[in-house]
């Protein structure tokens, strides 16, 4: 007994001596000198009482560490986080590691704040990887708090695995050669073409439509007939409901109407592949001829160069796909060095070149960089590393292929069942591990955790591993969002210009309404003192029914102002609506005054059949000398 108290006071001192405690400040307590071979400041408990309760049945295995004071390890870095200042646990933010083993503790009732050390991973240049790290903090500590992946090669070592919480499945990260750009692009569907040729294609457009109508409607010197001038749609409709319901021939008045922004409207509808033009000469058959050939060739062109764009935009940037790529190709490989991922890698493909990297930090770095295509790294850390601008500054990484290896992380434990019972540790802990993730805590811990380490929030699709390619070759919306919007804008713009001519055309409706009325009024006042039976009209009777009579078509615009004030201001040149007006007044006024004309005409037949009967041969002559001046 006295020997045993003695040798416990010398394990004290020495550890005072070479290891510093600290109860209150939660820094590390247990500060070993990493792969030290001292027996002497080995850290690991012996648990062997707390199995012997269990194994009798006088403790649940939930609570067989209750009270124990744990004595973990941790490795320094973003997982366990320390505080540079004051090289104590940031409270902040302590890491997903520290998450975990408090949840643990409070849930098997032991303590570890106090009592934990502390190590930065193998030293550089020793020779030493993450295993021999492992197998010497596992035998040194009753638990190793760092996700380290569980392999055959570590289990036949002796490592014990508790319920894993991190994806350390490795796969290829690769970076793109361009960032990806996430905003909207209205002009891509320019892209095609540049500015110089659309520039050409606008003054085609606009040239092309000029010189259609100059040709279309300048005949040969020769041609003697020259045939009616194509209608536009409007005046087609027009003329139809015009010839249905008067039953006249209007090609006179329409004459001339097909005009310069007609030609350039079809011209334009030309680039579109919509040939609606009708050349009536030679010349114009000939351009037209050549129109159609110059939009076939523009449009074809411009269809396949924006279907190459959309291509070239979907087509991964790398052409490696796995590891059997890169080796085929002759491209290294970017490796986090000696570790699990690292050592599987190079067992596996020992003919594979690798630029291997100190830190996971300088991995991606080395990728991004170019130093090689695609570098070999876990799922976990590709997650959390990819909107992290340190890792990934231009959003460029992405998964690349699939899976190479499925395998499970997470805390470990030295498989020790007789010595000092630390598999009891593994057990309590693995129970605990999976009841936290069935529970969800792991998943909120993770999610928690990516929230304070994101910093940039890149595409979560570039995951090129999906197998739903469905939608590859789908356009978005901020590729094609420059073709609605101009749409969008066009459609504006005529709903503004419709508002505003029927603004105007009102204005000019009640203004010719109140010049109209005003000159109705004057010019009844100024014709009432001479106003007669048979002048109704405001014209002699020898132009009614004298035999010099002129029995055309023409306009009298006396009894309309308005109408031959607007033929004066537009210099002679009438529009189909005011000409069609104009001739439904000119045949209204002929019906009134043939009306009255065959009632004067039948007044006088009825007197002369009266006197004819009183005296037959006077009224016979009578009858001659008055219907000889008639228009029967």
């Amino acid at each position: 007994m006295m020997f045993y108290n003695c040798q416990s006071l010398l394990w004290c001192l020495l550890v005072l001596h070479l290891v510093s405690w600290s109860e209150a400040q939660e820094s590390p307590s247990i500060n070993v000198t990493t792969f030290s071979t001292d027996e002497s400041l080995r850290a690991r408990q012996d648990v062997c009482d707390r199995y012997q309760l269990y194994d009798r049945g006088e403790v649940e295995l939930r609570l067989a560490l209750k009270g124990l004071t744990l004595r973990p390890l941790f490795t320094k870095g973003s997982f366990f986080n320390l505080d540079q200042d004051t090289n104590q646990l940031d409270e902040a933010n302590p890491g997903l590691a520290a998450v975990l083993m408090d949840e643990l503790a409070r849930r098997a009732g032991f303590t570890w704040r106090n009592s934990y050390g502390i190590t930065e991973g193998p030293p550089p240049g020793s020779g030493k990887t993450w295993t021999n790290l492992l197998l010497w903090g596992t035998d040194y500590f009753d638990v190793y708090c760092d996700w380290y992946a569980k392999t055959l090669a570590r289990l036949k070592l002796g490592i014990s695995f508790p319920e894993g919480f991190y994806d350390s499945s490795y796969i290829l990260v690769g970076v793109a050669e361009a960032p990806p750009d996430n905003s909207i692009n209205l002009w891509q569907w320019l892209e095609p073409f540049d500015t110089q040729v659309w520039i050409c294609i606008v003054i085609t457009i606009i040239g092309s439509g000029v010189l259609h109508q100059i040709l279309d409607h300048i005949p040969p010197a020769r041609q003697h007939k020259r045939r009616p001038t194509k209608p536009t749609f409007n005046e087609y409709r027009s003329r139809s409901s015009l010839s249905n319901h008067n039953n006249i021939n209007t090609e006179e008045i329409y004459e001339g109407a097909h005009t310069i922004g007609d030609g350039i409207f079809l011209s334009s509808l030309l680039f579109t592949q919509h040939f609606q033009f009708m050349p009536r000469t030679a010349p114009s058959r000939l351009f037209s001829a050549s129109m159609g050939l110059w939009a076939l060739l523009i449009n074809s062109n411009y269809t396949a160069n924006l279907a190459s764009f959309f291509v070239i935009e979907n087509t991964p940037q790398l052409a490696i796909q796995s590891i059997d790529d890169a080796i085929a190709a002759g491209f290294p490989l970017c490796v986090w060095k000696d570790t699990a991922s690292h050592e599987y890698v190079k067992d596996t493909y020992p003919q594979a070149k690798f630029i291997e990297a100190n830190t996971e930090l300088e991995l991606y770095q080395a990728i991004v960089n170019g130093d090689c295509p695609v570098g070999v790294s876990s799922v976990q850390a590709f997650q959390l590393s990819q909107n992290q601008k340190q890792f990934n500054p231009d959003c460029g990484l992405y998964w690349v292929g699939r899976i190479i290896e499925p395998v499970n992380a997470g805390f470990s434990v030295k498989a020790d069942a007789g010595n000092l019972c630390t598999s009891l540790i593994h057990n309590v802990l693995n129970l605990h591990l999976v009841e936290m993730k069935v529970d969800g805590f792991i998943d909120a811990a993770w999610e928690k955790e990516r929230e304070k380490t994101n910093d940039q929030n890149c595409a979560s699709d570039q995951n090129a591993s999906s197998d739903d390619t469905s939608n590859s070759g789908s356009r978005s919306i901020k590729e094609m969002a420059g073709t609605f919007v101009l749409h969008s804008a066009f459609g504006a713009a005529a709903v503004l210009l419709m508002i505003v001519m029927r603004l105007r055309d009102k204005y000019k409706q009640m203004s010719d309404q109140s010049r109209q009325e005003l000159h109705n009024t004057v010019f009844s006042v100024r014709r009432r003192p001479h106003h007669t039976k048979d002048d109704d009209y405001g014209m002699p009777d020898n132009d009614i029914m004298g035999p010099d009579h002129d029995h055309s078509n023409r306009l009298d615009h006396s009894d309309h102002p308005a109408r031959e004030q607007q033929h004066v201001r537009y210099g002679g040149v009438l529009t189909t609506e005011e000409r069609f007006e104009e001739l439904k007044h000119s045949m209204r006024k002929r019906q009134d005054e043939l009306e009255q004309t065959i009632q004067e005409q039948l007044g006088t037949i009825l007197d002369l059949l009266q006197k004819q009967q009183q005296r037959p041969e006077q009224c016979k002559n009578e009858w001659r000398s008055k219907t000889s001046s008639w228009d029967l």
